[in-house]
């Protein structure tokens, strides 16, 4: 949009007057443009500010503290544009980042009140980029020919109507509702050659996870082997933060069960015996990372680790000074102190448990999963944390998943778009000993581990079931058919976009997002179609024709 002499400033009025509005200044020749106006709803416009009380004191004290009525400011703001604007064009969602109804700002019912315009509802389909010209295009009916005048004309060059052809053919096809050769769809032949059983097996659980969320990304990252460009980081990345929070608990732990014969029991440890050993870890495997940063925001990174597990003198970041001012607790400290007030008899017994075949540190043989029909699935992994508990009847296996983001919901476990859990329940029969795993009680659950010091242990997967015989179920028939029809998926070439929603599936940080046409409104008849493809896989979480009981069921 072209802003000509448009100018927005603030001017104050003379000192000595009584009051201190600020104006809005706009030239002579007023402006002549066509402005959107986008977001306004009663969250962001107008604003009303929210102030400690002893600031809103501080504010009445002088004049020249005065911050004036920010909701007056905004109408007066609005109402300015819209007196000196040719057109403007008002845009309010219909929803917000996580899919829920939005209202619209109070200013717009009384505009709407004074003029006597009726809002228009519905989706803009207006042109907005090459793949939204191409989907345009690709609506009407005589589009070849639409393409062929282009280039008659000599609007278009020759590789230019060729590539608009192409572009306009995969429009139409990823416009419908079904499957078609555009929307990731590939004959098991060529499968077998770009991603074959000995390149895709043994599969991770996150790599299977990746798949749920969405086909064709994965199918981008892990067939055509398309990285994402780099990007120009401060700090370490989510995944080397991970990284580096599990060397540090894994060699905590492993460190203190030598000294023990039962389990690591933090409690017959002195808490600053504990707080000085983690941070000599901590210190020690941040010195041995395979990343390297420096500067202000790295020092914030450290403190939120660091803070509260040692002195000034001995803390690995510049603190006491702005803006290095540490929370007083960091994740480190926070971790300790909640381990050492949790109750219960469990010990941490296995760190970094590692399954299946191929790993660098490990000469396990394979571990594959057996469906109902007797064909397997090979997996592999390490499991962050295994913690047995003798007391009681009978002992209890507790697995822990480290997470340094948020954790999953557990639902998302049972709806078939998470597998980590079950995954590591079923290897848990490879790594312990005895037959614990046959006589123990099961339980799994993520360690939100979250810096500065988010720390949360949700309840685990068994939780969602009504018994031990349930669960192990689910496990043993329900976990291992939807393994083999995710690999039957892969194998017959299924890498279309993603059945979740745009949120569950991250499409806002997505490099594919604008070409992938993912919208909503016809997320529900996707779906549908999908799931009459009987080598796709559809988690029972999108689905509403069954729930976990039916698919638990004997029939």
């Amino acid at each position: 949009m072209h802003l000509g002499s448009f100018s927005i400033r603030r001017v104050g009025l003379q000192p000595g007057l009584e009051t201190d509005e600020h104006l809005l200044e706009i030239p002579v020749d007023r402006l002549s443009l066509v402005v959107v106006l986008v977001g306004l709803t009663s969250e962001h416009f107008p604003v009303t500010p929210e102030r400690p009380a002893f600031f809103e004191e501080m504010t009445d004290a002088h004049p020249r503290f005065d911050t004036g009525d920010e909701r007056l400011r905004g109408r007066y703001l609005f109402a300015t544009l819209l007196a000196n604007v040719d057109e403007l064009t008002i845009i309010t969602p219909e929803t917000g980042d996580d899919e829920s109804a939005v209202v619209r700002s109070p200013v717009l019912d009384e505009l709407q009140r004074v003029t006597g315009i009726e809002p228009q509802d519905g989706l803009d389909d207006r042109v907005g980029s090459r793949e939204d010209l191409q989907r345009h295009v690709a609506a009407t009916a005589d589009r070849r020919a639409a393409v062929s005048r282009a280039g008659d004309r000599g609007d278009l060059s020759p590789e230019q109507t060729n590539r608009t052809d192409r572009g306009i053919r995969c429009a139409a096809n990823r416009g419908t509702a079904g499957l078609s050769d555009h929307d990731g769809v590939l004959d098991p032949e060529t499968v077998a050659q770009v991603y074959p059983p000995s390149e895709r097996e043994p599969y991770s659980a996150s790599r299977i996870e990746r798949y749920v969320e969405c086909g064709f990304k994965f199918y981008a990252d892990e067939v055509l082997g398309i990285e994402d460009p780099d990007d120009v980081e401060v700090v370490p990345t989510p995944l080397e933060t991970g990284s580096y929070v599990h060397d540090v608990l894994e060699r905590f732990f492993a460190d203190l069960q030598d000294e023990t014969e039962d389990g690591a029991d933090l409690t017959e440890f002195d808490r600053d015996d504990l707080a000085t050993h983690l941070r000599e870890i901590a210190v020690e495997e941040l010195r041995d990372a395979d990343f390297e940063y420096d500067g202000l925001f790295y020092e914030r990174w450290k403190a939120e680790l660091f803070a509260g597990l040692c002195d000034g003198e001995s803390a690995p970041y510049e603190a006491g000074s702005k803006p290095h001012d540490a929370p007083e607790q960091g994740l480190f400290a926070t971790f300790l102190d909640n381990k050492l007030s949790r109750d219960g008899a469990d010990r941490p017994h296995l760190f970094e448990a590692p399954f299946g075949e191929g790993l660098p540190d490990s000469d396990g043989g394979p571990f594959t999963v057996e469906r109902p029909d007797g064909s397997t699935v090979s997996i592999r992994g390490y499991i962050d944390r295994v913690d047995v508990s003798q007391g009681g009847e009978q002992p209890t296996l507790t697995l822990y998943d480290y997470k340094t983001g948020r954790a999953p919901y557990i639902t998302k476990t049972t709806g078939g778009t998470k597998f980590q859990l079950p995954i590591y329940l079923l290897a848990t029969a490879e790594v312990v000993d005895g037959d614990l795993f046959e006589e123990g009680s099961l339980s799994a659950t993520y360690y939100q581990v979250r810096p500065p010091n988010d720390l949360k242990v949700p309840r685990g997967v068994e939780s969602k079931f009504d018994s031990e015989v349930e669960l192990r179920r689910f496990l043993n028939d329900v976990v291992p058919e939807w393994l083999g029809q995710i690999d039957e998926a892969i194998a017959n070439g299924r890498f279309h976009t993603t059945l979740l929603s745009a949120r569950g599936a991250n499409c806002r940080y997505c490099d594919y997002s604008r070409a992938c046409d993912v919208r909503h409104h016809r997320k529900r008849e996707f779906v549908d179609k999908v799931h009459e493809d009987d080598t796709a896989y559809v988690p029972l979480r999108v689905r509403d024709d069954e729930d976990i009981e039916a698919v638990m069921s004997d029939d």
